[in-house]
């Protein structure tokens, strides 16, 4: 199964008050693959603004933790709620150290950058070798079904043939 996540600092769907969108995908065929493949859109600047009424952490659900820490983590000293949040939930106290290690150490950085970009790569391989594939399955489908009509052709002329038809009527 694969699952894709994406984050857009900006709305995506703007008449849509929901931050939170979930898509069936579709081959070029129209079939459903949704057991195989989900894509998962959140919009942060909605999500945040959504729950930006809010007054205390009880209020929000996990996912508008994350949304709340993402995007408030710079401004951290202005806004109470991602305060109480860090002060409050182990989970929020690890990710703000690891951000800092990685934000003050240039080496760690640039490690996270390249296991980042090797992710992606791997990633992009695997979804061409899925598509090369697919296309070559397709590809050598269409070629023996192309196969198949010619030795019906030949398997129909030879029984014409056989049958004493003229060669006129067999062209025809």
């Amino acid at each position: 199964e694969s699952k894709s996540i994406f984050l857009c600092l900006h709305d995506v769907f703007p008449k849509w008050e929901e931050h939170v969108h979930r898509f069936m995908e579709r081959d070029d065929k129209g079939r459903a693959l949704t057991f195989a493949m989900q894509s998962h859109i959140i919009e942060l600047n909605k999500g945040l603004r959504n729950f930006a009424e809010k007054k205390s952490l009880d209020e929000l659900n996990m996912l508008e933790k994350w949304i709340l820490f993402l995007m408030t983590y710079e401004e951290k000293s202005e806004n109470r709620l991602l305060r109480e949040l860090i002060e409050s939930e182990e989970i929020f106290r690890k990710a703000e150290e690891v951000l800092r290690v990685i934000s003050q150490d240039e080496r760690i950085k640039e490690q996270a950058y390249a296991r980042h970009k090797f992710e992606r790569d791997m990633a992009q391989l695997r979804e061409d070798a899925e598509r090369i594939k697919a296309e070559g399955l397709i590809k050598g489908r269409e070629e023996g079904l192309e196969m198949g009509r010619e030795l019906e052709k030949r398997t129909m002329i030879q029984n014409m043939l056989s049958n004493g038809l003229p060669d006129e009527l067999i062209v025809q």
